[in-house]
């Protein structure tokens, strides 16, 4: 297990690679930052491994939760005085115990003492009284990258050739493999718009925290910007990543693990939790769930992914060199990955519950 270096009391310092290993302890949730470099006429493809603790609210369900169609509404136990909706929207709760834990679920409205919340196709009985959850802000366009911001290069105007850096965000609502992003924005010293609808403010479009974005860098960017990533570190025990799948073919979700150090496939609790399908053997047809990585240096847009992996129900195989064992090849802290997974007889939702190695 590795352990993580703790500055002070409470922040949690990330150099390069995230190996330093030096720990005293702390009586407060570690903060920190990574970083990342994105090349020039390149795309990054990158996440956000920690939480934006803005306004968090920890807090457990009081009583019944009300089902309203899709969404479920319930108290939140020694929780008042809260302004009508100021949690709605750009707010999430994310459930630390009982049915759900793990789960995150956006905000549509609150009250006083009470929130209402978007389900996901989950039911409002898997809500008990007693159930601990915490609230926690998005990140968004504009809270990562304000107007200004080190990263993001600003386009001088909205025409094609006038845009520097864009925003990618994946689609990971559309049957199948493959996707083209579902939407691209870039920055002006305005603020965030959105490329199909350039008058439109997109300051607020949210980073939901399972997934990842790409950063795409045109050829107007003469240089190397640094992407630094900074927050609260999660130091729960459990996050659930929904994975989509199908009946009649591979099905690709765009995911990132949340944490903000550099994780072994071996670490990843991808196969231990039974999320991911064994392989029946080497050959192309005898593959199943896949996990595809990218490489972040190497200079180039709409990236192949430079490592394909599959486990045969003892170790990861690299698609590169079947007859290694890939166990402790690394996925990078901050970085985005794909889990093609293989066809199944229902098509349900699988939650991979990821836990952190620090």
């Amino acid at each position: 297990m590795k352990k993580i270096q703790i500055a002070g009391l409470s922040a949690l310092t990330i150099f390069g690679s995230l190996s330093a290993v030096n720990a005293q302890s702390a009586t407060t949730d570690p903060v920190g930052y990574t970083t990342v470099t994105c090349l020039a006429n390149s795309d990054t493809i990158v996440s956000v491994p920690f939480l934006n603790s803005t306004d968090s609210i920890s807090s457990s369900v009081s009583g019944s939760a009300t089902a309203d169609g899709t969404k479920a509404e319930f108290t939140m136990s020694g929780v008042s005085g809260l302004t009508t909706d100021q949690y709605a929207t750009l707010y999430y709760v994310r459930f630390t115990s009982g049915t759900l834990e793990g789960n995150v679920y956006q905000i549509t409205n609150n009250g006083a003492d009470s929130v209402k919340i978007e389900l996901n196709g989950d039911a409002s009985t898997d809500i008990t009284s007693g159930d601990t959850f915490k609230i926690y802000k998005f990140w968004t366009l504009g809270s990562l990258f304000p107007v200004g911001n080190d990263t993001i290069e600003e386009s001088t105007g909205n025409l094609a050739f006038q845009r520097k850096s864009s925003i990618l965000l994946p689609d990971n609502t559309s049957d199948g493999i493959q996707h083209a992003p579902a939407a691209t924005y870039f920055l002006k010293s305005t603020g965030w718009t959105n490329n199909s609808n350039t008058s439109e403010d997109s300051s607020n479009v949210i980073l939901w925290p399972d997934t990842y974005f790409i950063i795409r860098h045109s050829s107007l960017v003469q240089s190397a910007t640094t992407y630094t990533a900074t927050g609260t570190v999660d130091t729960h025990a459990k996050t659930s990543i929904p994975l989509s799948t199908r009946t009649d073919g591979p099905q690709d979700n765009y995911v990132s693990i949340p944490r903000p150090i550099d994780v072994k496939l071996n670490e990843l609790n991808l196969f231990e939790s039974g999320s991911f399908t064994p392989s029946t053997g080497n050959l192309s047809f005898q593959r199943r769930d896949q996990l595809l990585v990218f490489d972040n240096g190497v200079q180039a847009q709409r990236k192949a992914p430079s490592k394909i992996y599959f486990h045969n129900g003892t170790n990861w195989v690299d698609n590169g060199n079947v007859t290694g064992n890939a166990d402790e090849a690394i996925i990078k802290a901050s970085q985005g990955i794909i889990i093609r997974k293989y066809q199944t007889n229902d098509g349900a939702t699988i939650f991979w519950n990821n836990t952190p190695t620090y």
